[in-house]
């Protein structure tokens, strides 16, 4: 008996930024849904499925008869399926051991990963729908938001006919999203999503399916990416107290130095104009290019002071710390950062946080765990913020020694 794959391509909606908090956080959320479903076996036409209609039995059949299953990006569509189809809808499970990645399979042959330039780069016959992907674009976020984000745990009803829907918002009050339900607009999204599912079906025609030792690999990314990390959220939420008032404090000496020609560390523009007007060319603010700048002897010392102060401000590690929280999904650990073949050598990549692209402390150990502790105590703002700066000259530098302690063990308490 010949086996039939089965091609899957979702298009969702949320209110969560997918992009920064990554497809755990996204779909576990109660804002999050599927608009479509477009699937097809072997060489067929794709069917479409819509939320609020049956689990096609064939598609049962297939799940549960172990078929296998591609999509192209497909930790996206594990994800979904898990959370949503098999959670919401009833489908039957589908683990990562079912799957096939097309975007694995490009970037084992050195290809890009996105589904257009992938197709681009071996001249296929299909391809994404340009028009369709900014409709997808478009309808992928609310039209409105009334109430903050985001989103708690208790949806509390459907979408009405005009696409408002009501959840339970973080500080316990009404949160509500209106979504795009034009059918005009409805009809080219399903369009585009039954293209995807063509595009990539021709697309893993040419590709090399990945080797079974490859395979095997990939289904582990997956289930370290889904597992993640514990994160230490109490002295995450304290560093970032910290980092605002670091940030605060650089801002208001940025603008006293520079007699309120520049307005903080973040103004790229009003910097490079102080510099300038000061004897100083620069052809930007990088940070390969201040350092450099630092280095000469004839600097002001306005200018080497404002340049100082720019170099506090944009610490990548204050990104990082963000990055843990914004991942961090309800079970408290951070997930979805690794990127199976990122590079044609075949290592693997960061994503979000970046954990392989971890700052090397350059203070020792003791004075680390002193910091963490501070981190984890019970201080609050100004008092959190003095007793960190007791022992430390630039408070956003020392966070950057601390964030390897911001991944930790469950409390087993």
């Amino acid at each position: 008996m010949i086996e039939i794959d089965l091609h899957i391509d979702f298009e969702s909606k949320s209110a969560v930024d997918l992009r920064k908090c990554g497809v755990h956080v996204y779909a576990e959320d109660p804002t999050t849904d599927i608009h479509c479903m477009s699937y097809a076996f072997g060489e067929e036409e794709p069917e479409m499925w819509l939320p609020g209609e049956p689990v096609p039995v064939r598609i049962f059949e297939h799940v549960e008869s172990g078929g296998s299953m591609v999509a192209h990006n497909a930790a996206f569509e594990i994800t979904i399926w898990r959370e949503i189809l098999v959670k919401r809808y009833g489908f039957p499970s589908a683990p990562a051991e079912r799957w096939r990645c097309t975007m694995a399979q490009a970037y084992a042959m050195a290809l890009p990963g996105a589904l257009a330039d992938a197709a681009g780069a071996l001249g296929l016959d299909q391809t994404k729908d340009a028009a369709g992907h900014r409709i997808m674009m478009s309808m992928a976020k609310p039209r409105k938001v009334i109430g903050l984000l985001p989103a708690q745990r208790r949806v509390k009803a459907t979408p009405d006919e005009d696409g408002w829907q009501e959840f339970i918002g973080a500080d316990g009050m009404p949160l509500k999203v209106q979504w795009w339900v034009e059918s005009e607009r409805k009809a080219k999204l399903y369009a585009y999503c039954h293209q995807d599912v063509r595009t990539e079906r021709a697309l893993d025609k040419r590709l090399l399916r990945l080797r079974p030792q490859e395979q095997r690999l990939w289904v582990l990314d997956q289930k370290i990416n889904d597992r993640g990390v514990f994160v230490d959220e109490k002295a995450c939420r304290a560093a970032m107290v910290i980092v605002e008032k670091a940030r605060a404090a650089a801002n208001k000496e940025i603008r006293e130095v520079s007699e309120f020609k520049v307005n903080a560390t973040t103004a790229v523009a009003q910097i490079l104009e102080y510099a300038d007007k000061n004897g100083v060319e620069m052809p930007g603010l990088a940070k390969d290019q201040v350092t450099e700048t630092l280095l000469r002897g004839d600097l002001p010392p306005k200018v080497r002071r404002v340049l100082d102060l720019r170099q506090i401000g944009s610490r990548m590690s204050v990104s990082k710390i963000q990055a843990l929280i914004n991942r961090m999904g309800k079970d408290g650990r951070a997930k979805g950062m690794l990127q199976y073949h990122a590079a044609s050598t075949g290592r693997w990549g960061g994503r979000g946080f970046q954990p392989q692209n971890l700052k090397r402390p350059d203070i020792d150990q003791d004075t680390i765990e002193m910091l963490i502790g501070i981190l984890r105590s019970d201080l609050k703002g100004d008092e959190l913020f003095e007793a960190f700066c007791v022992f430390v000259d630039d408070p956003i530098e020392a966070l950057g020694n601390c964030i390897r302690g911001l991944i930790t063990v469950k409390d087993s308490k």
